[in-house]
């Protein structure tokens, strides 16, 4: 593990959109170019759950103390309160732990695992070719998929990174995350332009319509099945059996593949036959994630 992944954490590669953290003694400070945090409150929580919150203040130095988390594991939020609420609306969690004196960010073993996956994933012409084809699951070939993409891409042509900013963020913005059929535990025809046309899916039509979309401007794109530890709980590889529950998009790009969950960023539902388009504007916390954010929820087995 690298010694100063304890002390340090990055959400993103992305500029735009990363959270920058460094612990010192038991003070957590924000890095300068950290975005973003308008708006938003650190809240420590316990492991017994959300229930058990401590709100984190920072002092003169612009450090939060730690000192008053004493559980040995601890989750730290990033949240917004909405406004007449009680309710904070978590924009990106980051579990640390305590070890007699020291404290450091949370990273198991499922980092060293991912980060040997990651760097597997293909690069050749062969599979970026692949990658760009059109199946009976990925139709980026269907008149209306590619439509869509053209006008989202009108919207920087000559940026690919951006082309796939857009695509999750129309993705997380235009889909609803389908309860009824998680609870039924039926799957439905979730290939993307079935999925384009009834909005209400799991997160592997949010998948199929980001890969499909991304085909359709050129950009090679793929899904990677993996484990994901329920909302508000960190990855144990420990306590797991090798399975998937989950599926997040690859997209290459700049020569290299990056990682992006549209899911997660998504805040609409879709509940008993009806849906509810969330106030809230999708989040870009799970866009083009580090290894070690994206270790903290998810695991390739």
């Amino acid at each position: 593990m690298n010694n100063d992944l304890r002390y340090k954490f990055c959400s993103s590669y992305s500029s735009a959109g990363a959270v920058r953290l460094v612990i010192r003694g038991k003070k957590l400070f924000f890095l300068k170019k950290s975005q973003p945090l308008w708006g938003r409150i650190l809240v420590g929580v316990s492991p017994e759950g959300y229930g058990k919150q401590t709100i984190l203040k920072s002092g003169a130095d612009g450090g939060y103390d730690l000192s008053s988390l004493n559980h040995i594991n601890q989750v730290i939020i990033l949240s917004r309160n909405i406004p007449g609420t009680d309710y904070f609306s978590p924009y990106l969690c980051v579990p640390i732990t305590f070890s007699g004196r020291d404290i450091c960010f949370h990273n198991t073993p499922a980092l060293i695992y991912n980060t040997d996956k990651i760097k597997k994933i293909e690069t050749d012409k062969a599979h970026l070719q692949l990658c760009l084809n059109a199946t009976n699951y990925f139709q980026s070939d269907e008149e209306q998929i590619i439509n869509l993409a053209e006008k989202l891409a009108d919207k920087c042509p000559l940026d690919d990174y951006v082309k796939v900013m857009v695509v999750h963020d129309y993705v997380a913005r235009y889909l609803f995350y389908d309860y009824d059929e998680l609870q039924a535990k039926e799957r439905q025809d979730d290939s993307s332009f079935t999925v384009l046309k009834r909005r209400h899916t799991t997160c592997r039509g949010y998948v199929s319509l980001c890969v499909s979309l991304l085909r359709a401007m050129g950009i090679p794109a793929q899904q990677l099945p993996c484990y994901v530890a329920k909302p508000g709980q960190m990855i144990d590889i420990k306590n797991v059996t090798p399975r998937t529950n989950h599926v997040v998009v690859a997209a290459y790009v700049d020569n290299r593949w990056i990682l992006l969950d549209p899911t997660r960023d998504s805040h609409n539902k879709f509940q008993e036959g009806v849906f509810y388009n969330s106030n809230e504007k999708p989040s870009f916390a799970n866009f083009d994630m580090t290894e070690q954010f994206f270790s903290f929820t998810h695991w390739l087995p």
